[in-house]
């Protein structure tokens, strides 16, 4: 019966979401053992699967029976549970119920309270209660600095400001998100906001040089098309048209005042296309607007998506040139995903020198959570390949910091770091993790860990833990038959010399 679960997982891991509950409700009606964790983990996956799926009702009663069946009251996962039931509630408009899953979910887990903050505060707002939004998003700010929802409180806190019409606090807010999270798309859009309180505040040429700020820091994004239109504006009521002009005609780069109607059409029609599903006939659209308009005011959208057609036809070599098209335009608007799929595609051609750039440059421009990550596991991978020691230390390092790290990648993270140690003949800092991974010999990581733990002891002449560690492994077994033999091997070597050829002998023999 544990098949199914572990059938679900895979299914849920693939993104096969209906197929993973089909399993799982299996499982769970099946199983006679109802007071196992992986029973109760079997509902918060289901809870997941559903959530998904859109399907907030399901959703909600699968993850309130787990936090009834789950037993660690410590539990991360629990924590977390508690933020998904207050993600449903607010689905529903649930609002004063779902604030009160988010405050348990806080409680629970204070490291990782920032969300369930930041969705309290949020929920205050659309109560219209927004001095105590404001002092939410406050709170998160203070007691979480690092946190990656800081950027969304500050821009949170200035539209409170705006509803508040307290426009020099929103001001304050808005130039603070701009000037600590220049590369949050939030700074952009903040700035449209600075721009229009300074315009609304009758301070045009405060007004101006917020929107001449959006336009120069980025050029090509949406804010920027929007930026220049109100700049429009503002120049109109200062009747200085010449300067309007004269400021366009120096911008220069893709930045056009106004985009020929053919253009437009030609673009949207093909969008639609790309949109409905209809790739064959949105292929030809795209391609066939790039032809007559190579410089267009799309040509990066559509650059993209006909990226996004080869990559699912894993057309590759089509594909990530239509991505890199993407990155060297400028425009910020698929920026990320472009250099996400770049990355992929070089990984999986196995060109780890290109794809380990393109990992650390996502990095960088990653605001997407789980693309943070698969920056850092990228990294980390890629540099294992290229012998980079030191950059697959670092990856690992960062990936073992993340609160939400699944036990699969928590273990590749400690094994890549503890390998990177050994070559770097630092093998007394591999010591910890090696001894954690051990402790699993199911997977081949572990069985590998458990041999190299013998071997670090034998290295230095500590013949009794070496002995004692393969003991261990012999005893336990393992299905990776090659490092169980290689432990046989090293145990007739420390029997060798320790003058006990016979013993050695033994178990060399048993190797045959």
């Amino acid at each position: 019966n544990d098949a199914y679960f572990w059938r679900g997982e895979s299914y849920y891991r693939m993104g096969e979401y209906e197929n993973a509950i089909s399993d799982y409700r299996t499982y769970l009606n099946n199983t006679r053992q109802r007071n196992t964790d992986m029973y109760a983990l079997a509902y918060y996956n289901l809870g997941y699967s559903y959530f998904k799926l859109r399907d907030y009702s399901a959703a909600l009663n699968r993850f309130r029976q787990y936090v009834d069946l789950e037993s660690n009251r410590q539990a991360a996962s629990l924590a977390d549970a508690y933020n998904r039931i207050g993600d449903c509630l607010y689905q529903n408009r649930q609002f004063s119920l779902a604030e009160e899953n988010y405050s348990r979910a806080a409680q629970l887990s204070p490291s990782a309270g920032d969300y369930s903050i930041y969705q309290k505060g949020f929920l205050l707002g659309l109560q219209k209660d927004y001095k105590g939004k404001i002092s939410a998003m406050d709170r998160l700010i203070s007691e979480y600095p690092e946190s990656q929802y800081v950027d969304d409180a500050l821009f949170e806190k200035g539209r409170s400001y705006v509803l508040l019409e307290n426009s020099s606090s929103a001001a304050q807010a808005f130039e603070k998100l701009i000037r600590e999270f220049p590369q949050s798309s939030l700074a952009r859009k903040a700035g449209i906001q600075l721009g229009l309180l300074y315009y609304n505040d009758n301070q045009p040429e405060k007004a101006l040089a917020a929107y001449k700020q959006v336009i120069s820091n980025y050029p090509g994004s949406e804010e920027a098309k929007i930026a220049l239109q109100d700049l429009k504006s503002v120049y109109i009521d200062l009747n200085d048209i010449n300067a309007y002009a004269s400021y366009v005609n120096s911008i220069g780069g893709n930045i056009r005042l106004e985009v020929g109607e053919q253009d437009s059409l030609t673009y949207i029609a093909a969008e639609k296309l790309f949109m409905r599903g209809d790739n064959d006939g949105a292929r030809r659209s795209l391609a066939g607007y790039l032809q007559t308009f190579p410089e267009g005011a799309f040509s990066s959208n559509a650059n993209f998506y006909l990226g996004s057609i080869a990559f699912a036809k894993k057309e590759f070599d089509e594909a990530i040139q239509r991505f890199k098209s993407v990155i060297a335009s400028g425009d910020t608007k698929f920026l990320e995903e472009s250099v996400a799929r770049t990355a992929e595609i070089e990984y999986l051609s196995k060109d780890y020198p290109a794809a380990l750039e393109s990992f650390k440059r996502l990095q960088i421009v990653a605001e997407n959570p789980e693309n943070r990550q698969a920056a850092r596991l990228g990294i980390m991978r890629c540099a294992l390949q290229t012998g980079q020691q030191k950059d697959a230390l670092l990856a690992a390092d960062e990936l073992l910091k993340e609160p939400k790290l699944s036990p699969e990648l928590e273990a590749e993270a400690r094994y890549v770091r503890a390998k990177a140690y050994i070559a770097q003949k630092q093998a007394n800092k591999a010591l910890a993790d090696l001894k954690e991974l051990s402790k699993d010999t199911r997977t081949v990581h572990g069985a590998e860990a458990k041999y190299l733990l013998a071997q670090l002891y034998y290295d230095t002449n500590d013949d009794k833990n070496a002995e004692k560690v393969l003991m261990n492994f012999i005893e336990n077994g393992t299905p990776h038959q090659y490092w169980l033999a290689r432990g046989f091997i090293l145990l007739a070597d420390i029997y060798i010399r320790q003058g006990d050829d016979f013993q050695a002998r033994q178990y060399l023999t048993s190797l045959q």
